[in-house]
């Protein structure tokens, strides 16, 4: 894609002053634009431009997975005590790379509240595991193993 390229070659060769506002710009295109704003994310991150936890947010909301994951390693990064609210709602209901990326992100941080979030996640993914095994299990069977 030809706006990629030329993103990248920009990031690369432009100083920050002259980059970091296209790159910012980028960030608010709607959701067809997703590769782009991670490779800006990507840009702004090599740059050391820091992002609020309100942009953050507005990116999740239209993000994919691969997006998803680089905004979770940016609000890693946030000093900000509402961190730990919006990695424990990406514990639940989020495709399981962004899960794990906020899990990992939540036990980097380490607080103690992130601890039932984090056990509870563990439980479901257990629960998930043990049902899909005896699902599989049961129908794997033979007849005479069944009957025993």
């Amino acid at each position: 894609d030809v706006k990629l390229a030329a993103l990248g070659c920009l990031v690369e060769k432009s100083p920050a002053a002259d980059i970091v506002p296209l790159l910012l710009k980028v960030l608010t295109i709607g959701s067809e634009g997703s590769e782009l704003r991670r490779r800006a994310l990507l840009g702004l991150r090599k740059y050391g431009v820091p992002l609020t936890l309100g942009q953050l947010a507005r990116l999740l909301e239209t993000a994919d997975v691969e997006l998803a994951v680089e905004v979770v390693k940016e609000l890693r990064a946030l000093d900000d005590s509402r961190v730990e609210e919006a990695l424990v709602g990406l514990l639940l209901g989020s495709e399981t790379r962004v899960q794990s990326a906020a899990a990992t992100a939540l036990g980097q941080i380490g607080t103690l509240r992130a601890v039932e979030p984090l056990l509870a996640c563990a439980k479901a993914a257990g629960e998930y595991e043990a049902d899909s095994f005896s699902r599989t299990s049961t129908r794997s069977r033979s007849p005479r193993m069944s009957a025993r």
